[in-house]
């Protein structure tokens, strides 16, 4: 290679650096793009005969701010997922049981006056190339403050779809169904529950 074959490489070396460096630097780092799961409501849960007791729920302010973010180089976002677990959450519990008082913020559960409370965690959130899973730690504690019955779900969604918007909407959908369906279950047919239920039945 002559020395000015290599010159002119290295100028166009630099001049693409350049234009990979100065969008950085003129306009900032690029924005995170936040994706939020459809407002639409898991359901086809089944019939089963509700739990005969009345139930807080306690939704806590870091249910509500569960969310899973993605960094890359070419660019990233965040899936906003507390919303739609909280919203889901509700919507479960009165599936589950005959009576249900929602509350939260700072003060805590145990607050309704109730013989039980109900509390969904967000545990952790994962994505593959295409599979988006979530963990939610369910907790039910009696007025004096001790677990009656604890269980981790986990909830997984995959994706066909090519385009990000797309996949992220398919995957959300996807893992909210599967989770929430098996939470279901779980709640709906669970032993110690049931009798906790009927001890303290009015």
């Amino acid at each position: 290679m002559t020395l000015q074959r290599e010159k002119c490489v290295v100028c166009f070396l630099r001049v693409c650096i350049i234009a990979i460096l100065l969008p950085s630097c003129v306009f900032g780092p690029t924005p995170v793009r936040i994706y939020s799961p459809s407002k639409e409501l898991i359901s086809g849960y089944g019939l089963t005969s509700k739990v005969p007791i009345k139930m807080e729920l306690y939704l806590s302010d870091e249910l509500r701010a569960a969310e899973w973010q993605r960094k890359g180089s070419s660019g990233s976002y965040r899936l906003a997922l507390g919303e739609a677990l909280a919203r889901n959450a509700e919507k479960v519990t009165r599936e589950v049981f005959a009576a249900v008082v929602v509350t939260g913020g700072s003060g805590g559960p145990g607050m309704a006056g109730t013989n039980a409370v109900l509390i969904p965690r967000f545990v952790t959130a994962e994505q593959t190339a295409v599979t988006l899973t979530v963990l939610l730690e369910w907790t039910l504690k009696d007025d004096k403050g001790n677990t009656v019955w604890v269980d981790t779900i986990k909830g997984e969604g995959d994706a066909s779809a090519w385009f990000l918007e797309s996949a992220i909407e398919q995957r959300s959908k996807a893992m909210l169904d599967d989770l929430f369906h098996k939470s279901f279950l779980a709640l709906s047919s669970s032993r110690a529950i049931r009798e906790f239920a009927a001890k303290h039945e009015k």
